[in-house]
């Protein structure tokens, strides 16, 4: 009754006063929902969306596998973090064999958070996650606990990988798969640093579970030439579309490497915006890599626009997907 009321009220003080569109909608705001509706119907209030944020890049849930460089995959993963502040960002260390990812993010490789059964050399984000599964106890708060921060970067979650290489034929891959279901339906963005091993069953099980592959080469013909054959070679003997394969320059001189234009061509198309040079990327006597602690304005520049063709190159491949189906 005392809704009507006030509903009536305020009705006849809209009639009396004869307020712009733009009152109405602030009077709106004050209603109950169903009140709302009523009250915008009467006096056709139109409520304007609220615009977000980085409005001009959308997100969407991803997984992406980064081919063999850690650099790019630690710069990407803060570039993420940065564009959607309120995005879970995850960053799994999937290299076996050579695992450098802790060096590039300036942040520890072991757990030191949790009480667990496994010794120190053990006690990585990949090993606990695979422990966790066993145990049955894999969850958000279990997950959430095993990851190691990034300074500066709250909602970035890494999972550091083995740096033990007597256990690299230890590891099951079915343990991988049920781990990546996990870690993709968990986080909103899920990034996976492989290592260059084609016949290393981790690696080739990232690209095929991935939304999109990125290879960040440098722009010399030898290395774009051995890239396209080995993920030629994977299309053929492990069935990953080369539709997913995406190439970019990474630490990009235009004058000093291979053009845009031309790596396109060569490409067929499937080419996203390089990252240009930056002198910072060579680590320094303190053992720090300077871009993940400092970003500059033309790295910002530089990801801002990678992240748009990141979102485009995926939601291209899953209409080639349904098409094909």
């Amino acid at each position: 009754m005392h809704d009507s009321v006030k509903m009536s009220h305020l009705m006849d003080w809209v009639e009396k006063r004869k307020p712009n569109k733009r009152d109405l909608d602030y009077l709106s705001k004050g209603l109950s929902p169903e009140r709302r509706q009523q009250f915008q119907s009467i006096y056709k209030v139109k409520t304007k969306p609220v615009k977000e944020k980085h409005s001009d890049i959308r997100v969407h849930k991803a997984c992406l596998s980064v081919v063999d460089n850690p650099g790019f995959a630690s710069e990407l993963a803060l570039a993420f973090s940065r564009h959607y502040p309120k995005k879970r960002v995850a960053l799994l260390e999937t290299d076996r064999l050579n695992p450098m990812l802790q060096d590039y993010l300036n942040c520890e490789s072991h757990v030191k958070n949790m009480y667990h059964h496994l010794a120190r050399d053990q006690s990585t984000g990949l090993h606990l996650l695979i422990d966790g599964y066993h145990k049955q106890a894999l969850g958000p708060h279990f997950s959430d606990q095993v990851a190691i921060g990034v300074k500066g970067h709250s909602n970035i979650y890494f999972f550091s990988g083995s740096y033990k290489l007597g256990d690299y034929e230890y590891f099951d891959l079915e343990d991988y798969k049920q781990i990546l279901a996990f870690l993709a339906d968990h986080y909103d963005i899920l990034i996976l640093h492989t290592n260059g091993f084609i016949y290393d069953g981790f690696t080739c099980y990232s690209l095929v579970f991935s939304d999109l592959n990125l290879l960040a080469l440098d722009g010399q013909w030898p290395i774009i030439k051995q890239a396209k054959a080995t993920m030629a070679f994977l299309e053929d003997k492990q069935g990953i579309s080369q539709l997913k394969n995406y190439y970019l320059l990474f630490n990009y001189k235009p004058n000093h490497q291979m053009s845009q234009g031309d790596l396109a061509l060569l490409l067929k198309g499937q080419v996203l915006s390089p990252v240009l040079y930056d002198k910072r990327r060579s680590f320094h006597h303190k053992r720090r890599y300077l871009p993940c602690r400092r970003v500059s304005s033309r790295q910002k520049k530089d990801y801002k626009k990678l992240i748009r063709g990141i979102h485009k190159g995926v939601k291209k491949y899953e209409l080639n997907k349904k098409s094909s189906c």
